[in-house]
């Protein structure tokens, strides 16, 4: 930057940091009209339409920039940032292809940036590119680098921490315990931190690490709902329903008086996977009439939903007609599968409630219609025959003491025998 001019420079770039883009647009014309080929000028212009998400003007500036000066860094690593928010946003819209290729520009350029500066923070962002490609073995390998060259760095410790939530396996399990106890040097105090590396622990089944892990995260914020979820989470696994209970109703009720106080952050919805916790304590007590119950909250969530959403209510039908099934109320049942596949038809595992529901309730040849048309369809979802699930249902309903009529000549139909 020219000195004689470098006022309206600076002034125009700290007017971008500030979000006062139009103060900033005005001292940048002023600058570059004073200084037409600074690279600097024009890369500060480029910030200017990308922090606007004008993504193409931006991108022409920051091009003019390397045009003045191909050996400046700066304009290819945000080249590499507009690509990446571009990912980003396609992503969020679903719109997986268009991520990925705004994506692999961004590493292209990043890795330009990187020719020439490979500092920690940049190797950092291209690693943020693989995470968010779902290459995450690629994304600890930038990561790492970024370590060795700061041992401090925050932001890299996270993501790797991040990449361990998606694929346990994709590191070995000391040196994720490991980054967890680094980041923890760092972050002492760090809730968030200690209910992660509960959840690695939790993965390994190592579970009373995982419950002394959540412990502390609770000690340290005591309407953690996470933590007492989690933790319930553990002792469900080992069958101490009681503890698993506690947990569970805590995090229920802190979730709620959220939702009551921050109704512009949180929805009934998030609720539904503490609910779904409790119906598996409830399950596995042999509780089944409370199950129903229970489930009844989530089914009424998402009748309720604005915009309704039909998959998720016919998915609550279904599991709702289940439920039913095991507690011995099959005309219920029936009910509530058929309104889940009048909503929904695609979702054919609901039949296998349906079929159920007429076995039990004097329907015989209605259930075995349904058993030889789909006991040779794969369930996608599960990889398996619909034939393996007929069977597994009847087991399930047998351990919750539900008579099954007629059931020796229904597995016979399913196995092929008649």
């Amino acid at each position: 930057v020219d000195p004689g001019k470098a006022n309206y420079y600076y002034i125009g770039l700290s007017s971008v940091a500030a979000k006062k883009f139009d103060q900033a647009e005005t001292y940048l014309d002023k600058y570059i009209q004073q200084s037409p080929n600074s690279s600097d000028g024009y890369n500060v212009v480029g910030l200017l339409y990308m922090n606007q998400n004008q993504y193409d003007k931006a991108i022409e500036y920051f091009n003019q920039a390397i045009g003045f000066d191909s050996l400046s860094y700066y304009p290819y690593r945000n080249i590499g940032n507009v690509n990446y928010k571009k990912g980003l946003e396609h992503k969020s819209n679903s719109q997986y292809q268009q991520a990925r290729a705004a994506f692999q520009e961004a590493v292209k350029y990043y890795e330009k940036a990187l020719s020439m500066r490979r500092a920690y923070d940049y190797i950092y962002e291209t690693g943020q590119v693989y995470y968010e490609m779902g290459e995450y073995k690629k994304a600890l390998e930038y990561y790492r680098e970024a370590l060795k060259i700061n041992p401090d760095y925050e932001s890299a410790y996270v993501g790797m921490i991040h990449v361990f939530f998606k694929d346990f396996y994709s590191a070995p399990f000391e040196e994720i315990i490991d980054v967890h106890n680094k980041l923890l040097e760092i972050r002492p105090r760090d809730k968030g931190v200690y209910h992660d590396r509960g959840r690695m622990y939790f993965n390994h089944r190592d579970y009373e690490k995982a419950i002394a892990d959540y412990s502390t995260a609770i000690e340290i914020d005591s309407v953690y709902y996470l933590g007492y979820a989690n933790r319930g989470m553990v002792y469900d696994v080992l069958g101490e329903y009681e503890n698993a209970m506690k947990d569970y109703s805590k995090a229920l009720e802190i979730r709620k008086n959220e939702i009551k106080n921050f109704p512009e952050a949180y929805t009934e919805a998030n609720l539904v996977w503490i609910i779904e916790s409790i119906n598996n304590v409830y399950l596995g007590q042999h509780q089944y009439q409370k199950a129903v119950d229970n489930y009844k909250q989530i089914y009424d969530i998402y009748q309720n939903q604005s915009p309704p959403n039909d998959s998720l209510i016919a998915n609550s039908c279904g599991n709702m007609s289940f439920y039913l099934l095991l507690a011995n109320q099959p005309v219920e049942a029936g009910k509530y599968a058929e309104e889940g596949l009048k909503i929904w038809p695609s979702q054919r595992w609901i039949y296998t409630n349906l079929a159920l529901s007429y076995l039990l309730t004097g329907k015989k040849e209605k259930a075995f219609k349904i058993y030889r048309e789909m006991k040779d369809e794969i369930y996608v979802e599960g990889n398996q025959p619909y034939g393996e699930i007929f069977l597994d249902d009847f087991n399930l309903l047998q351990e919750a003491g539900v008579p099954i009529p007629h059931l020796e000549e229904a597995k016979a139909i399913i196995q092929g025998k008649k």
